[in-house]
């Protein structure tokens, strides 16, 4: 999965539909600039967040389970029906949203690539110019050695001409 994620920036539907936050660090972890990774710190303070969230909601399923058993069951149907929608809903909402950071995060990847291109055709850009500055201080180099060598003939031949 992590493999998958780091060369094609993509995690399967069903850890992202079952577990949006931990596809959330996968993509974090994963990402091409290793200053944008979360440290190790940073990933056990995420684990350990995450951790406590789902006993809370495992301790709360029990509280409501206890107070449902006392409500009626008209009540119970309503609230299953209705609590069973907005899951769904939530789970569509961080399927789209995970989804979302996946590509954001893929676009984000080309961009940086295409800006490392840029940088380096800029660079090679600079040195060809260096180059062309050398080439072209030879050449007038050349061309005063040149004027400097027909000067030194020409008196040399009206010399030799006396």
């Amino acid at each position: 999965v992590f493999r998958d994620c780091r060369t094609n920036g993509t995690l399967p539907p069903r850890i992202v539909r079952l577990y949006p936050e931990v596809a959330s660090l996968i993509r974090e972890c994963t990402r091409s600039d290793p200053m944008e990774r979360p440290t190790a710190r940073d990933i056990e303070e995420k684990l350990d967040e995450l951790e406590q969230r789902r006993r809370r909601s495992s301790s709360s399923s029990s509280s409501n389970k206890e107070r449902n058993d006392s409500s009626s069951i008209a009540d119970k149907r309503d609230g299953a029906t209705s609590s069973t929608a907005t899951t769904t809903t939530n789970d569509a909402h961080l399927v789209k949203i995970t989804t979302l950071q996946s590509e954001l995060e893929q676009k984000n990847n080309i961009i940086a690539k295409q800006k490392e291109q840029l940088n380096n055709m800029t660079q090679m850009m600079k040195h060809k110019d260096r180059l062309i500055e050398d080439r072209d201080r030879m050449l007038e180099q050349k061309d005063e050695r040149i004027e400097e060598l027909e000067r030194l003939l020409f008196e040399k031949g009206g010399k030799h001409e006396e």
